[in-house]
């Protein structure tokens, strides 16, 4: 709440998110919300503090800004319990919904909050023992969320599997070592039934107490299976949110759930388990190897392209003499089937249940995910397929249009955020898959400190490439990661899956359904401020400290 003679604004709680864990010099406050004031970017020449590695004192250290809810406790902890997850003031909005008094100007107001210490909402089933062997610096957070319904029952197992095959493909421990996760799943219209089946399959042995009812597993449940799941699950922090009622709840606010509790700088975020998408086996390793190669200037923000398959990919058992589909694809698999399979970037084409797109709007989308896509193809195959050896003048030229592609992605990015764009933005049928540096661009800046989901934005095509529209404003330097994808299979996402997805009353095309159309148009138009204005603000702050010669 603001107040300065005439002018009166209540501001929603994320515009004021820097301001509740601060790092900055100060803050600006504008109607759109609060900018952070961070020390100016010099040039290599002015500046004696350039480079700075991102492990520096600049970001890290008992003297640096990044607070323990970045650089997490978790490594100090033998037995993981809540004390190392985000405290009580991380507040997490479920569900909003337009306020009602006063009824004008409308304004949403949150109707169901969850924090990681609310014991009694949020049952971790899963509490990562292997977390204390994580190197923050150069590991990687695979970020997954769930929601599930109980009805049709049998949908919940499935989508279960699908959740564990992407956890098992991200281990993989082809890096070297294990990599973490974190699976947040929410089962609205929970039964008893529904939470001993998620309750088992993670492995747990003991009792679990859910809104005062005992949950024990079943006699047939295997302890011998149970612990060796939880050893195979080590790696992973697996929390559920149990709800009585049938609705859903904010896809967004489960995502800065899970990335606030994340113990690594770098995380990967904006994977749709719902669709059957199921990450490679190898992004893993390219992932901790961007790190390690890329990491000492902060800021970047890899793209992972997404693809759907017109067929599937098997493999043949020699000692069964059978041939199955694979339960997880890596990047030479792909390369062998890419032509058989009919890949297609736009993953929404193949969606079990098809929304109404307007042409236009899908035109834009098209064309930037094409652009994506190409420059992928092209990066993957000079440095993971290795077609060019040697620093020769044809693959200096290559880099160069590569740059140049990547500039015109950010660009393009930009440019949705403008407000004749807003509707092709709404409705943007693809959640990015995204790598994302936790320490943004300038120093003393945090990444979820100045972009984070807007919790408001619950639906499933509700500006779903905000933040990474918002982040290449900022001046994050936007990329792909060669050699590291997603895919869907027909068999992952078809069949008695799609049919009952189609039974169910879960939308795929429910937009922005919290909220009404006015207050979605305001909250987009603050957010679009807000980072325009901060773009403006630091760029005039550098400029006059350079030109001052400071």
């Amino acid at each position: 709440f603001f107040h300065f003679q005439e002018w009166k604004r209540t501001y929603r709680n994320s515009p004021l998110y820097p301001v509740k864990y601060p790092g900055a010099l100060g803050f600006v406050f504008v109607k759109e919300g609060a900018i952070p004031v961070y020390p100016p970017v010099l040039s290599a020449e002015d500046d004696k503090l350039v480079p700075a590695r991102a492990g520096s004192t600049h970001y890290h250290g008992p003297g640096g800004v990044v607070q323990s809810h970045i650089i997490s406790n978790w490594i100090q902890a033998e037995d993981v319990d809540r004390t190392f997850l985000p405290s009580s003031n991380h507040v997490y909005c479920l569900k909003s919904s337009r306020k009602q008094f006063p009824e004008y100007p409308e304004v949403s107001k949150c109707d169901e909050a969850v924090s990681w210490q609310d014991e009694a909402r949020v049952i971790l089933l899963n509490d990562a023992p292997s977390w204390n062997a994580v190197h923050s610096e150069s590991d990687v957070t695979l970020l997954l969320t769930l929601q599930l319904t109980t009805t049709p029952k049998g949908l919940i197992i499935p989508m279960l599997e699908l959740a564990e095959r992407n956890i098992l493909s991200w281990d993989n421990s082809s890096s070297g070592r294990r990599q973490p996760c974190i699976l947040i799943i929410h089962v609205a219209g929970a039964t008893e039934e529904a939470v001993q089946v998620i309750h088992e399959r993670f492995g747990a042995t003991s009792e679990l107490v859910v809104d005062g009812r005992t949950i024990r597993p079943t006699k047939a449940h295997n302890r011998n299976e149970s612990n060796s799941k939880r050893s195979l699950l080590s790696h992973c922090l697996i929390a559920a949110i149990f709800s009585a009622d049938n609705d859903r709840v904010s896809q967004k606010a489960l995502m800065n759930m899970a990335a606030d509790a994340a113990p690594t700088r770098w995380i990967v975020t904006g994977l749709d388990v719902e669709r059957g998408i199921i990450i490679s086996k190898e992004s893993s390793f390219f992932a901790q190897r961007a790190t390690k190669v890329q990491g000492d200037v902060p800021g970047k923000l890899f793209i992972i392209p997404q693809f759907s398959a017109h067929s599937n990919i098997h493999y043949h058992d020699a000692s069964r003499s059978t041939t199955h589909v694979l339960p997880s694809v890596g990047i030479g698999e792909l390369l062998r089937a890419k032509d058989s399979i009919k890949l297609t970037w736009d993953i929404s084409s193949l969606d079990c249940i098809q929304c109404e797109v307007d042409k236009d709007i899908k035109k834009a989308e098209e064309h930037l995910l094409r652009n994506i896509e190409t420059l992928w193809w092209e990066m993957t195959l000079a440095r993971v397929t290795h077609h060019n050896s040697g620093r020769n003048n044809g693959e200096l030229l290559e880099e160069t249009a590569w740059v140049k592609t990547a500039d015109n992605i950010e660009y393009e990015l930009i440019e949705f955020l403008l407000p004749e764009n807003q509707d092709k933005f709404e409705t943007f049928g693809i959640t990015p898959l995204m790598m994302i540096d936790r320490i943004g661009p300038r120093k003393r800046m945090l990444t979820l400190n100045v972009a984070r989901g807007v919790e408001e934005f619950g639906g499933s095509k509700c500006f779903n490439g905000l933040v990474l529209a918002q982040l290449s404003t900022l001046g994050y330097d936007i990329r792909v990661l060669p050699g590291a994808f997603a895919i869907s299979l027909p068999a992952w996402r078809d069949g008695e899956i799609c049919q009952m997805m189609k039974e169910s009353k879960e939308s795929t095309c429910d937009g922005c359904f919290m909220i009404t159309e006015n207050i979605k148009n305001d909250i987009a138009s603050e957010e679009r401020g807000r980072v325009a204005k901060a773009a403006l603000l630091w760029r005039e702050m550098d400029a006059h400290v350079r030109k001052k010669g400071i």
